[in-house]
């Protein structure tokens, strides 16, 4: 007669939420991926009924994701994370609809509607300027756009940029420079 051998459950699943956040507390950026994995469908479900706007989604659901990184370890219960994760998010959300940035955001299509200069020819060039000055943006990191829309969109001083994002001043300025180096370098073919 053979004996079958059962084993007991392990006492915690080490896939949940809970044993995530104390992995990602820990350092451990494979479980941090895991809850980014896990919980950005909901997040940017919830900011896109907030936002209108899908750059300010991904702006919200990004900084969420920034300020867990940053205060895994002060949550008492892991498994809580995703009402932690909505809570941040929506405090986001509100935070962008409130802000007076967001409400006289610059819109690169605006401008070129409002140029001087009214021609077809002018307006094709100010156009395809604006196209591949938004693509240019798109294939920035996710810091140095921002630092750059910040600065060049709503005029944010270096100090207010770094409060917002919450880095230093120096790293506002390294973002800005190699934006601007990268805006230069790539447009240069329009001067």
């Amino acid at each position: 007669m053979s004996s079958v051998r059962i084993s007991a459950p392990p006492l915690t699943d080490p896939d949940s939420d809970g044993m995530l956040v104390l992995r990602a507390a820990a350092g451990d950026a494979r479980a941090f991926d895991d809850i980014v994995r896990r919980h950005t469908a909901l997040l940017r479900t919830t900011a896109s009924r907030i936002l209108r706007s899908s750059s300010d989604v991904d702006d919200a659901v990004q900084d969420t994701f920034i300020a867990a990184w940053r205060h895994l370890h002060t949550l008492t219960d892991g498994a809580t994370i995703g009402g932690w994760l909505l809570t941040t998010l929506r405090r986001q959300c509100y935070s962008r609809l409130r802000s007076a940035a967001h409400r006289h955001r610059a819109d690169f299509d605006g401008d070129v509607a409002e140029a001087s200069e009214r021609g077809p020819a002018s307006m094709y060039a100010r156009s395809a300027l604006a196209t591949e000055a938004r693509a240019v943006l798109d294939r920035m990191p996710e810091l140095q756009r921002r630092c750059w829309e910040l600065r060049q969109l709503h005029e944010a001083s270096y100090r207010d940029i770094a409060v917002e994002l919450g880095v230093s001043t120096s790293v506002v300025r390294g973002q800005l420079a190699r934006a601007r180096s990268l805006m230069e370098t790539t447009l240069s073919h329009w001067r």
